[in-house]
């Protein structure tokens, strides 16, 4: 029996120190990104202004305090502020371990730990200076402390339960799913009469763990109702499932066919635990307690979280890494009872032995084929690496001259970009807020901050980084490339980064506005300032470029598409060019009032357009319920713009 119990020993140390390595390997290898700069960033202030900044997020402090006081001691490079997260991914391991023992079984519990040791979705967020993984540790333990309530309460396990919870909390937001899955296995178990624990601590407890949350809550409620750095929209449950668990299975550092045939195996695994349960309660041998607590587990955050995000559709699997360890608990159960029979094959009851073995060896090897496939991709396959703010730093400083300027659109990517960029030229971001936001993204009024930003200066350094977010038109990228000569020095880097390197020597104006004026009220909601048009003459099969300037006149709740049409004086249509008004991902009803907008055409002159002289007309109209142009204050529903001449 001791050595039985040496050997299992042994067997977790192992599981502990393969996790180990898997985390610390090439750990400082990757740029830090966007989320870890504005953690790094947040964890250089004092105290005082750390907390400021953190409320205007929507993450809780108790993460960054503890970043903060980490950075003191073991400095600010990628492998330290990475390694806390590590420890905490560590740590993991051995508390699910022990979770698995008192919910299941000691046997349960080293698959489980096996299966989160190797998980490349767990390994991403230990090697990443976030929060993740300490709110993963955190709900593992509070987990543990819960069952122990459930069993045999006692003060002290009613103690911890509430700190963890309360530690929890004010690390993520969403560790308030953990706190509600353990309320409804209390209240299922009170009603049952099976918890041990009198109603009125249990309540007590929580009402705690309530008042020592408020002094955040309001900051909380706040970004919860206002926070906007996604898309409006409807989320898709079932793609929201799938891509759940995908990552659960194999992360992100898997793709395609591969990725939905590896995520199709572990959900068989996981739903192969469910099954063995369900037989093993069925023969009497086993209760169904422990799988309805796992199953709850995992539910009630999924189930909550899509409920949430239904028609608020900020969504990212990583939201759901506290539930994450259910997942690997229904595959623990469907591994350990394989690994049980197998004992009968040694005993010479070969049959069922030697079935049990060979679907042992073929799920571990299932899974940890895809794990290892899905982290060499991570480690070692450069198109999933993190955005390489590293890299476009180390390119600018050595491409730089003194009188330069380096303009950031969009502004987020600051803390992140100066974390690597230590030279003395100034840098601008635009907008200049640290967290992303789409309700106050940059229309053409921005354009006249390029002025003093290039006053002085010869030339100008554009990155450009999940631009479409706060400047969907392009208007920073359209007024350098109209006014300003680009330079051959510049180069696009991984995830969409680009840098590019204008010459501002000749001196000139942004937002000067429409080259030819045109003013023209479309039923007081939108009023056309003027326009800019390339040529007024073409030939057969030319593209004319024609860009028009709106106003808002007000808000609007309906979208707009707009339509420019090449009319003969025969009445017949040479070319058009219809499209949304502004951009898809921002059409007139994210438009606030004073919006302006320098919105872009392309007209194909037909290649049968005969000699003559033709019209641009332009209109706007809806297609809520029917197509219906919006009529001119002035009378009829277009404006006949310029006319143009086309030659043979």
């Amino acid at each position: 029996m001791s050595r039985h119990l040496d050997l299992g020993k042994v067997a977790i140390i192992a599981v502990i120190i393969l996790a180990f390595v898997l985390r610390i390997y090439r750990l400082g290898h990757q740029s830090i990104w966007y989320d870890e700069g504005l953690s790094a960033y947040f964890a250089e202030q004092g105290l005082e202004d750390m907390l400021a900044w953190i409320s205007t997020t929507d993450h809780p402090p108790l993460y960054f305090i503890a970043l903060h006081l980490w950075i003191k001691v073991a400095g600010r490079g990628e492998f330290s502020i990475r390694y806390l997260s590590l420890a905490w991914g560590v740590v993991a391991v051995p508390v699910m371990f022990k979770l698995g023992e008192r919910l299941v079984s000691r046997r349960v519990g080293f698959w489980a730990a096996f299966l989160l040791s190797i998980s490349p979705f767990h390994i991403w967020f230990s090697q990443e200076g976030r929060m993740y993984t300490m709110v993963v540790t955190l709900s593992l333990a509070s987990a543990y402390a819960f069952l122990k309530l459930l069993s045999a309460w006692g003060a002290k396990d009613l103690l911890l339960c509430t700190a963890l919870n309360f530690l929890g909390l004010y690390t993520h937001f969403y560790f308030a799913f953990i706190i509600l899955f353990e309320n409804v296995v209390f209240l299922i178990w009170r009603l049952q009469g099976k918890a041990k624990l009198p109603f009125h601590y249990w309540a007590a407890a929580q009402l705690s763990i309530v008042v020592a949350f408020l002094p955040w809550a309001g900051f909380t409620v706040e970004e919860f109702m206002t926070g906007a750095t996604y898309w409006e929209g409807a989320l898709g449950l079932l793609t929201a499932a799938k891509d759940t668990f995908t990552a659960f299975s194999v992360g992100h550092t898997m793709q395609g066919k591969a990725a939905d045939f590896a995520a199709l195996g572990f959900v068989v695994l996981a739903a192969a635990g469910v099954l063995e349960s369900l037989w093993e309660a069925k023969r009497g041998k086993a209760s169904l307690s422990a799988l309805g607590i796992v199953l709850l587990y995992l539910a009630v955050p999924m189930g909550v979280l899509f409920a949430m995000s239904y028609h608020r559709p900020k969504f990212a699997p990583r939201y759901l890494l506290p539930a994450l360890p259910a997942f690997y608990l229904l595959m623990a159960i469907g591994l350990g009872r394989l690994a049980s029979i197998c004992k009968p094959w040694a005993r010479g009851s070969r049959l069922p032995g030697t079935a049990a073995l060979i679907g042992l060896l073929g799920s571990l090897g299932f899974v940890s084929f895809a794990s290892a496939s899905s982290l060499a991709n991570y480690y070692f396959d450069y198109e999933y690496a993190r955005p390489d703010f590293r890299s476009v730093a180390e390119y600018i400083s050595s491409h730089a001259e003194d009188k330069d300027a380096i303009l950031l659109v969009g502004g987020h990517m600051l803390p992140a970009f100066t974390y690597y960029y230590r030279g003395e030229l100034p840098v601008y971001p635009l907008p200049e807020c640290l967290v992303v936001s789409i309700k106050e993204p940059l229309d053409y009024r921005s354009a006249e901050r390029l002025n003093p930003i290039a006053q002085g200066r010869d030339r100008l350094w554009l990155v450009l980084w999940q631009n479409r977010l706060v400047d969907p038109t392009d208007v920073i990228l359209d007024q350098l490339m109209l006014n300003c000569p680009r330079l051959e020095v510049g180069r696009n880097f991984h995830h969409e980064f680009a840098v590019l390197l204008f010459s501002v020597e000749n001196r000139p104006r942004f937002g000067t506005g429409p080259q030819h004026r045109y003013l023209a009220n479309f039923a007081d909601q939108i009023q056309l300032l003027g326009y800019d048009l390339d040529s007024f003459r073409a030939e057969p099969g030319q593209t004319l470029h024609l860009a028009l300037y709106w106003e808002a006149l007000r808000e609007m709740e309906r979208d707009c598409l707009v339509f420019t049409h090449l009319i003969g004086e025969d009445g017949y249509m040479y070319g058009q060019h219809d499209k949304i008004a502004g951009d898809d991902a921002y059409p007139t009803s994210h438009w606030e009032k004073g919006t302006i907008i320098r919105d872009k055409f392309e007209i194909l002159v037909s290649p049968d357009t005969p000699p003559g002289r033709y019209t641009i007309e332009v209109g706007l109209y809806t297609t809520y319920r029917v197509i219906e142009r919006l009529p001119l204050k002035s009378g009829g529903d277009r404006v006949l713009l310029a006319e143009i001449v086309v030659g043979p």
